[in-house]
C-alpha cells in the first residue's frame, strides 16, 4: 500500500465511507494486516461521538458502559463467530482463523455500510448470506 493508498484507506475507513482506490478494494492488497487495521478503525467509524468526547476528557468507562457500543459489539461477534464456524466446516480453503479474518471483516463493513470488499461472500453459502 502506498502513502496516498494508505491515507485514502485511512479517511474513507473511519468515516465509513468504503471508498478505494482499487476496483477489488481492501482486496485487492491481499494483506490480513491491511484487513485487520481496517476492521478496527470501521468499527471505531461507527462508535458514537460524544463517547470519544468523554474520553478525550478522561472519562473511558462510558465508552465501555453504553449500551449501543455494547450492542454493536454483540452484532458484530455473533454473526462473525458463526459465520466462521460455517466457513470452517463447509470450505476447504477458509479453516480456523482465516475464517474468522474475513468472517468479521465481511460483518464489520456490512454492518458499519463502509463497504469494502476482501473476498466473494456470495460464494460462501446460505448462512452467511442470511447472517449479512
Amino acid at each position: 500500500m502506498t502513502p496516498f493508498e494508505a491515507a485514502a484507506h485511512a479517511m474513507t475507513t473511519l468515516s465509513t465511507g468504503g471508498y478505494s482506490t482499487r476496483d477489488a478494494s481492501i482486496g485487492g492488497f491481499g494483506s490480513a494486516t491491511i484487513e485487520w487495521i481496517a476492521i478496527i478503525f470501521m468499527v471505531v467509524g461507527a462508535l458514537p461521538f460524544v463517547l470519544y468526547i468523554q474520553a478525550s476528557n478522561g472519562q473511558l468507562m462510558p465508552l465501555l458502559r453504553d449500551s449501543q457500543v455494547r450492542w454493536l459489539l454483540v452484532i458484530i461477534l455473533v454473526p462473525s463467530f458463526a459465520i466462521a464456524i460455517w466457513l470452517t466446516v463447509t470450505s476447504e480453503h477458509l479453516i480456523g482463523f482465516e475464517a474468522l479474518r474475513q468472517a468479521i471483516f465481511a460483518v464489520v463493513t456490512v454492518v458499519t455500510t463502509t463497504g469494502f470488499v476482501s473476498a466473494d461472500y456470495s460464494t460462501w453459502g446460505a448462512l452467511p448470506l442470511v447472517a449479512l
